[in-house]
């Protein structure tokens, strides 16, 4: 009886390889690449439509004004595209003009003056 056990006991030895023990490890390994490049892969997603519409992280931009002024004319219309420098509203301005026509009438009499 001994014989019969010990050559199933050998048998089972032989039968026991690494290579199971391997194959784990290595399906291990690459389920948590896997999972790393899930996490932190940035992927670009392409799409195509017939009607689209492209929106920024940012889609409002703060314009500043080196003047305080009321809107007096706004020159661009909603989803237009625009350029640098282009022109987009124009500020009441009549403050300022009459502030620059009193300093021009000044500076004309004090040349009467001085003439």
């Amino acid at each position: 009886m001994p014989h019969a056990f010990s050559r199933t006991l050998r048998s089972l030895d032989a039968d026991r390889s690494r290579r199971g023990a391997w194959i784990a490890a290595l399906a291990v390994l690459l389920l948590g690449l896997w999972t790393v490049w899930l996490v932190f892969a940035r992927v670009p997603v392409f799409a195509a439509s017939r009607e689209a519409r492209l929106v920024t992280e940012r889609a409002v931009y703060a314009l500043a004004s080196p003047v305080a002024a009321r809107v007096e004319r706004v020159a661009v219309t909603l989803n237009q595209p625009v350029e640098a420098g282009a022109v987009l509203f124009q500020l009441d301005d009549r403050a300022a003009r009459i502030a620059r026509d009193e300093e021009l009438a000044r500076a004309a009499a004090l040349e009467r003056r001085i003439a």
